[in-house]
């Protein structure tokens, strides 16, 4: 099936536009052998073009958003950004951090429109340098990122804003706890990691603790320094790994755990998420050789995905590892698979099980029939990309997406999950997180 679309992955510097029709499944054997570069079909060097350092993005209907970032002087080239990220000489007229409160947009209506980039006429109200952004009910919230030239400087406020692409305004919100305007010591202590959203909240983990923020109250909620402490189940955590619903389920997202690639699936009668561990997408010798630093899960419609880990490849040079993938939701949930062993009995695989164990830790409760497939999975693509294409920069994924060129509202119509279920189903996470705190209670 040719899938007709670009996949849109944001280094610190670059913007990389991948042909997924192009994409390959490659042996084992072949990976002795040079690995290709990956199918990118446009390029957007964004310190060489003028732009900032650092960006984040996101896609809204067909426009195309990199946010913020951090301006560096004209003339420092890409060996200095690498080597010396912590001691970079500032474009002046961005502030003395060079942090950028601009926004740059483009139309993603064809393959070559996608670098043409112009300056959102309303700029935030503060700067954010290396971004963390996220969308909710349409709106785009975005917080104030670690900066890279000036990791230990004064904060600049505001730190969250919110922007309604409707009106093509900013406004301001509450700084989260983890940002005081003054007596801040400890600069761990607000270095944010990831964000995560469930229905209208925001979750943060910043330094070790964990903070909610309610984009209808518009209140800040420290949670503290516990996995139980936030209403998400273990896939869905702040820094932990990324997690995508897979679109037309509202029911199922796929998510990552170490280099294992899994599946969750969210009972409609509030009992506990059954896991699926996606053996068809990674294979052990794909899991041992790829020290990962960076990865994402992406969205590709019509129930395809897409897991992108950049990283060192046996401890050599850079490297992707790009798979693409089709699930299909089973009518009947099987029993839990088990193996036979030698002498001929049946007992529940435990490599499984304690990959299981291991990424349900903080689930509620799980059932005994955790591992009974719920997907039928067919790989469409898996094989390693060599990233010197990618030049001197560490393999960080800071954005990734795929876009359909297909018209947005086909898109809306066909792919996008249905916002009744999703409540619904965000109704049970919070029933489990009750009935945690309830059991966990009455141990006490």
């Amino acid at each position: 099936m040719e899938r007709k679309g670009v996949l849109l992955v944001a280094t610190p510097s670059l913007l990389l536009a991948i042909d997924p029709a192009r994409l390959t499944t490659r042996p084992e054997k072949d990976l002795k052998s040079q690995m290709p570069v990956p199918p990118v079909f446009k390029v957007l060097n964004a310190v060489a073009n003028g732009y900032p350092y650092g960006m984040r993005f996101f896609v809204r209907e067909s426009k195309l958003y990199l946010v913020g970032g951090e301006k560096s002087a004209e003339g420092v080239s890409m060996e200095q950004l690498y080597y010396e990220e912590d001691d970079i000489e500032v474009d002046s007229s961005f502030g003395t951090q060079g942090a950028s409160p601009y926004i740059y947009v483009s139309d993603l209506t064809t393959p070559d429109s996608i670098t043409d980039l112009c300056k959102l006429p309303t700029a935030m109200l503060g700067p954010k340098p290396n971004p963390y952004i996220a969308e909710v009910e349409g709106k785009i919230y975005v917080l104030y990122g670690n900066p890279y030239f000036y990791p230990q400087d004064d904060i600049l406020f505001p730190t969250f804003e919110v922007y309604d692409p409707s009106v093509g305004q900013w406004e301001a919100l509450p700084d989260p706890p983890f940002y005081p305007r003054e007596n801040w010591i400890d600069v761990e202590e607000f270095e944010v990691h990831a964000i995560s959203v469930m229905g209208t909240s925001i979750y943060v983990k910043a330094g070790k603790n964990y903070h909610s923020y309610n984009v209808n109250t518009k209140i800040w909620d420290s949670l503290g320094s516990k996995f139980s402490a936030t209403p998400l189940i273990h896939p869905m955590q702040p820094c932990i790994q990324p997690a995508k619903i897979v679109p037309p389920y509202d029911d199922i997202f796929i998510g990552l755990h170490s280099a294992t690639a899994f599946a969750v699936l969210i009972h409609s009668d509030g009992t506990s998420p059954s896991y699926q561990f996606l053996d068809e997408v990674f294979d052990e010798y794909y899991k041992y050789n790829l020290i990962s630093s960076s990865r994402a899960v992406i969205s590709m419609g019509e129930k395809e995905m897409c897991v992108i880990m950049a990283g060192i490849w046996e401890g050599k040079h850079t490297t992707a590892y790009i798979t693409t993938f089709r699930i299909e939701k089973l009518h009947a949930s099987a029993q839990t698979p088990a193996v036979t062993s030698a002498e001929g009995s049946s007992a529940p695989a435990p490599k499984r099980a304690k990959r299981a164990k291991t990424i349900a830790a903080s689930a509620p409760v799980q059932d005994s029939d955790e591992l009974a497939p719920f997907l039928s999975v067919t790989c469409l693509t898996k094989g390693f990309y060599n990233l010197h294409a990618w030049g001197l920069e560490n393999p960080v994924i800071c954005s990734a997406y795929f876009h359909s060129w297909v018209t947005y509202d086909r898109i809306s119509r066909s792919d996008t999950p249905n916002p009744i279920l999703l409540e619904h189903n965000m109704f049970l996470l919070k029933v489990l997180y009750a009935k945690h705190l309830f059991a966990c209670a009455c141990a006490s």
